[in-house]
Formats: structure tokens, C-alpha cells, sequence
């Protein structure tokens, strides 16, 4: 996950006063768990058994997001609703090339049936494309 700016700076190219600001979550795709704890070297003798257990809280996936590409024209990404995803203030955008972004026929659905609540941002382009990258952006 790339994070592009911080709740201080401004949004605009001239960084104008009273201009506001953004948090950005840029996506190509969810990159799934990441190694929580170290997994310490095992030592084994030629021709003896191994047994070893890897502990549930070795892998993570702190993020909590799911990136799914389901056509050359719609991909999804669902994400958790908190406090760093606050209701009001979090819209979606797509983009081809990461150069031009893309707020249109991106759809916000709140699943309350999950643990935590989350929401799922279902962009779809108007024609196929080879790339969709999405990015989060929480207004502050």
C-alpha cells in the first residue's frame, strides 16, 4: 500500500491557504498478509522428522482490505469502516494510468453484516482497460 500525502499537507498544486487537506490510499492490488513475527531458523539432521508449528499470529493483514479485479472494466476494494475511514468523509477514485483519477461510476456499499463493518467501492470503467489502480481518499 502506498500512502501519498498526510493529514498536514494540501491537496492542491499551490498548497493555498484554507485549500484543506487529504489522506490518499493508492491501490494496485491488495498485497495480502504481511509477516507479523520473525520465524526463527529451524535446525534439522539428515534423515530425522521435522514438526513445526507456526504460530496463527505470524501473518497479518493490518490494512484489512480486499482488492478485486472481477473485469477488464469493474474491479472492488472493501476496506474497514473506522476511524480511518470515517462515514462523510472517504471517496474512491480509479485510474488507468495513475496519472488521471476518476470519481464517476465508483459505488459505496456498507456490508453492516461484517465484523468490523465494511465498505465496498465498486468502480467501473466505461471501456476495458489493461490496468485499474484505485486509491481511498479521506477528506480531513
Amino acid at each position: 500500500m502506498g500512502v501519498a500525502g498526510c493529514p498536514g499537507d494540501g491537496v492542491n498544486a499551490t498548497n493555498a491557504a484554507g485549500a484543506g487537506s487529504a489522506r490518499v490510499y493508492q491501490f494496485q492490488y491488495d498485497l495480502g498478509p504481511r509477516l507479523a513475527l520473525s520465524i526463527p531458523d529451524q535446525v534439522v539432521t539428515i534423515g530425522t522428522g521435522l514438526n513445526f508449528t507456526v504460530d496463527a499470529s505470524t501473518f497479518g493483514d493490518p490494512a484489512q482490505m480486499t482488492f478485486t479485479r472481477i473485469s477488464s472494466t469493474q474491479v472492488t476494494l472493501a476496506f474497514p469502516k473506522s476511524s480511518d475511514f470515517p462515514q462523510g468523509r472517504v471517496h474512491v477514485e480509479w485510474s488507468p494510468d495513475r496519472v488521471t483519477w476518476h470519481l464517476e461510476n465508483v459505488v459505496l456499499t456498507e456490508n453492516a453484516l461484517t465484523n468490523p463493518v465494511t465498505v465496498t467501492a465498486a468502480a467501473t470503467a466505461p471501456s476495458a482497460q489493461s490496468k485499474m489502480f484505485t486509491r481511498i481518499v479521506v477528506s480531513e
